[in-house]
């Protein structure tokens, strides 16, 4: 005899559509995508872990683990799907500012990124332009096409996870949870002695903290020179994010027609 329970619970689920079905395969194609390429980094060229990036794209392939079409991946989307958002939209943001930065800097986006790699130890000779310009869109830009399309096609999963739950309060919780990875990144950063943020990501010598400081009339006494530079980055990219979280992810949120505001 089947017990009760579990015949409950097999009556009320939802037999799979194909449009489910193709989300889990797309689910797990992501995850593979992401999986076998921060593996095979790790393998390799072990120095990209100095990198935030690196640790961005780990985060994708820990969300994509998730099976959305699972009635308990609830909990796991609601930290994940906004953490992995988040962080998306904030190394997207981030990286185009530093690539305005670098070129301030050395005059040419091939130029600067050969520097970080060099400086980094990342790269042992000098990468291509089309070869740059593809990983380095893999990495800061595809990360938020992917998101994009998984919201299209996991769109009755991802709506069911987050029916009548509050917009601020995932919002919230995903920006704390990038913050935490960020500061992890940061930390861990500082003890392998690759020097500051300006150093590692190769920016002028205009946007160290007693220059910035220094236009205002204001001591940067006791301040590391990248205390500024970074504080601006947390702030542009966490809350850059943040607001464009809010272009992408509430119509998710709504039950019944109507969304909870927070």
């Amino acid at each position: 005899l089947i017990p009760r329970r579990l015949t409950q619970r097999l009556a009320a689920t939802t037999p799979p559509t194909a449009s489910m079905e193709f989300g889990y395969i797309f689910e797990r194609l992501c995850w593979l995508m992401y999986t076998s390429h921060v593996m095979w980094t790790a393998l390799t060229n072990p120095n990209y872990f100095g990198h935030l990036t690196y640790w961005s794209l780990c985060l994708q392939s820990v969300y994509f683990t998730v099976d959305k079409g699972s009635p308990r991946a609830g909990p796991a989307i609601c930290l994940f799907h906004g953490t992995a958002t988040i962080g998306a939209l904030a190394v997207m943001l981030g990286y185009t500012f530093m690539t305005v930065g670098g070129i301030y800097r050395f005059g040419s986006f091939l130029e600067w990124e050969n520097a970080i790699g060099k400086y980094a130890g990342t790269i042992g000779a000098d990468r291509t332009l089309p070869v740059l310009v593809a990983q380095k869109f893999y990495e800061h830009y595809w990360p938020v096409i992917v998101l994009l399309l998984d919201k299209s096609i996991n769109r009755a999963s991802l709506r069911s996870a987050y029916a009548g739950a509050g917009p601020l309060r995932t919002a919230a919780l995903g920006m704390a949870g990038y913050l935490a990875v960020g500061s992890a990144w940061e930390q861990y950063s500082h003890s392998l002695g690759l020097g500051s943020a300006l150093d590692v990501y190769q920016q002028p010598d205009e946007f160290k903290t007693e220059r910035c400081l220094g236009r205002l009339g204001l001591s940067a006494d006791g301040l590391p020179e990248d205390f500024v530079y970074n504080s601006f980055l947390k702030v542009f990219c966490i809350g850059g994010a943040g607001f464009l979280y809010w272009s992408l992810v509430p119509p998710l949120f709504k039950a019944n027609g109507k969304a909870k505001a927070n």
